[in-house]
């Protein structure tokens, strides 16, 4: 299976658009393909689709309001119609939702939980303002941490490259889907603000890692929105470690982070603005940023 990684594109397509995927590989060869809706709509389109490009997952336009018995149901259909092993299962969730916050999460959790334990990533995917009115997205991200894609365009004329001033400032944003224009005449496009995440690491080369870190002053840093740090650019849910005594700041998986986190003295939130994070790296002396994996 394909792996998406940080600043890669990728398309989202449905019956809308043409059964052979290859016609949009100028915006990206990565799709990730409507298939079903609600416990009857199925794309007919969507084993060519699949067969014509680099397909990484598939969605599930939600109707099921506040069901939890519904979600089940709309997740266990959208399961029986994959046409292939794909590491992403999406659960669209744009319309249908009550006014019990709570009974819509839990109904987004329900069909997420199915996902789940059929061997997928669940991956919920929205607008912000529809996200903010209708769901507790942070219980979502408890269970199933980076797990967003979130919506949000500039507007509706030819974009395509992010245009990174309207950002949706969330935690725990995966991929953003920067427009829907993508293509002159239209086609979402999305980009990855967080790489695909590798096996977790066994027991003792946590470990093994945690012995080199013991006794270190180690601080945590998690983003709550889009920053840009030198040549690089992360996204809302962007951890990091710092040490204190070399000055050195690292990027760390959410994988790392759960594994990391008692070992660790402190965990500073800081704000989603560059003015924040170098305020942050001039606090904690920091010379160089690297990734996690040079400990």
């Amino acid at each position: 299976m394909t792996d998406l990684k940080k600043n890669d594109y990728f398309i989202d397509i449905s019956s809308y658009q043409n059964a052979n995927a290859v016609l949009y590989a100028s915006a990206s060869d990565k799709t990730i393909i409507k298939l079903t809706e609600g416990i009857g709509y199925y794309n007919y389109s969507a084993v060519s689709q699949t067969n014509t490009s680099n397909c990484v997952g598939y969605y599930h336009f939600a109707r099921f309001g506040d069901s939890v018995a519904q979600a089940q149901a709309e997740a266990r259909y959208f399961l029986s119609t994959v046409p292939k092993r794909v590491k992403y299962l999406v659960c669209d969730y744009e319309d249908s939702a009550s006014s019990n916050v709570q009974a819509n999460t839990n109904a987004v959790l329900a069909f997420m939980d199915t996902i789940k334990a059929a061997g997928y990533i669940p991956i919920y995917y929205s607008y912000k303002p529809f996200t903010l009115a209708n769901v507790y997205y942070k219980q979502i991200l408890a269970k199933y941490p980076d797990s967003l894609w979130i919506a949000a365009y500039p507007n509706y004329n030819y974009t395509p490259d992010p245009v990174w001033s309207i950002f949706p400032s969330m935690d725990g944003i995966r991929w953003w889907q920067f427009t829907s224009t993508g293509l002159p005449g239209g086609l979402d496009k999305n980009i990855v603000l967080i790489n695909d995440e590798t096996a977790p690491q066994s027991t003792s080369t946590i470990n093994k890692q945690y012995e080199k870190l013991k006794g270190k002053d180690m601080f945590l840093i998690k983003l709550n929105g889009y920053v840009k740090l030198g040549d690089d650019e992360y996204g809302a849910g962007a951890i990091f470690t710092v040490n204190t005594a070399t000055g050195v700041m690292k990027h760390i998986s959410s994988e790392e982070y759960k594994l990391f986190t008692p070992y660790f003295k402190m965990l500073t939130t800081i704000t989603t603005n560059a003015v924040g994070v170098t305020r942050a790296v001039h606090t904690f002396k920091i010379k160089t940023i690297e990734p996690a994996d040079n400990y």
